[in-house]
């Protein structure tokens, strides 16, 4: 139903799902269709819909949206038992006037009406991917493969500093155990700067022809099926399942053709959504050094999310994120400790998840940096 026009039909793929009471599949089609939406909703109105809060004109499908409510915790559920990685960690969120500049920024909303729309376009991914998987069909799966020992040991070396008792290091490293971690930390000051952490720890996902899983869902099967208005990858998976459909056999040297082409999609799909990450981050950047141009010298109050050896990183509440370099903290001999995330003096330290009150120097909008000073 979160569709961009109403009453309009529109050619598409589906995948249509029977889906029992505890969250399992057990029959699927995925064929081509026409879909026609019959509400353009807003996250703001199913939300309000769902809550009672107030009366939107998500009203009419109320009943549908709490039964999709009540699947999609069911789903959330069986993520969580199979020991899936859920980080939490804000998306920012811009407000531009009426001449298109950002006036203010702050962290995304995520409530049961995002969550719901992960967790069946989570269940399509995987189901699509399953099927192809077991048919042997050229393919293009979203791989997110094991983080390297040498990470989760430093992880774990920065998490105990933080007094925080751990499980000892599996030998086959689970999602379950960064998991278990996450739960102890639950509403502690340090708690997202540790998921930040743990983000940074793990393998960076990415495409690919083979179907190796995804470590932090926990499936054994995934791809990108749902968002062909946003990803290649989506659209090439759709020409697979469209081959797939229209073909009962395909010869050995189509079935090359397309493994070629499976490998080409990923490879350049991959390296494509890093440029693409490059240059949002770019983007938000800039947005964040413009918001804080006109207020050189305030003091703000914000956590240290991130050490080097030249000084360290603040975020404050509002996402924006600058750095204190290490000439202008106060005169101490300080050393850089790599795997406690540390700048250690003989009289003052600071890590990662302190809380520290700086004052602003500079906001250059040109290379996108903030610098702050300490504030006493």
């Amino acid at each position: 139903m979160l569709f961009r026009s109403e009453g309009v039909e529109r050619l598409t793929l589906s995948c249509i799902m029977e889906v029992n009471k505890k969250g399992e599949v057990t029959d699927h089609k995925i064929y081509e269709s026409v879909i026609k939406s019959n509400a353009r909703l807003t996250y703001t109105e199913v939300y309000a819909t769902i809550t009672g809060e107030r009366k939107t004109k998500a009203d009419k499908f109320k009943k549908e949206l709490l039964t999709m409510v009540e699947l999609a915790e069911i789903l959330e559920k069986n993520q969580n038992e199979r020991g899936a990685i859920n980080l939490d960690i804000p998306e920012p969120k811009f407000v531009f006037d009426e001449k298109g500049y950002v006036v203010d920024v702050a962290k995304r909303e995520r409530n049961i009406s995002h969550r719901l729309i992960e967790q069946f376009m989570i269940l399509a991914n995987e189901t699509v991917a399953k099927e192809f998987c077991v048919k042997g069909f050229p393919f293009v799966y979203r791989v997110h493969e094991k983080p390297k020992p040498e990470k989760v040991r430093n992880v774990c070396e920065f998490i105990k500093g933080l007094g925080v008792k751990i499980p000892e290091i599996p030998v086959e490293m689970e999602p379950s155990y960064f998991q278990d971690i996450l739960k102890q930390i639950e509403g502690q000051p340090f708690e997202e700067t540790v998921n930040k952490v743990v983000l940074r720890s793990m393998q960076k996902a990415r495409y690919l022809k083979d179907c190796l899983g995804h470590f932090g869902l926990a499936l054994q099967y995934y791809c990108h099926f749902t968002s062909p208005i946003r990803r290649y990858p989506d659209l090439t998976i759709h020409r697979f399942i469209k081959e797939s459909l229209h073909k009962k056999t395909v010869t050995k040297t189509r079935k090359e053709e397309l493994l070629d082409f499976a490998f080409e999609s990923a490879e350049q799909s991959s390296e494509t959504e890093k440029n693409a990450d490059r240059a949002e981050r770019d983007v938000d950047d800039l947005w964040r050094a413009y918001l804080m141009k006109d207020r050189i010298g305030e003091i703000f109050e914000g956590t240290i999310t991130s050490v080097c050896s030249y000084g360290f990183y603040v975020e404050l509440e509002n996402s924006v994120e600058g750095l204190v370099k290490i000439e202008t903290l106060p005169l101490d001999n300080y050393l850089y400790f790599e795997r406690s995330m540390m700048l250690k003096g003989e009289r003052m330290s600071f890590k990662i998840g302190d809380k520290v009150k700086v004052k602003l120097v500079a906001s250059n909008i040109y290379i996108r940096k903030v610098t702050f000073e300490l504030a006493f």
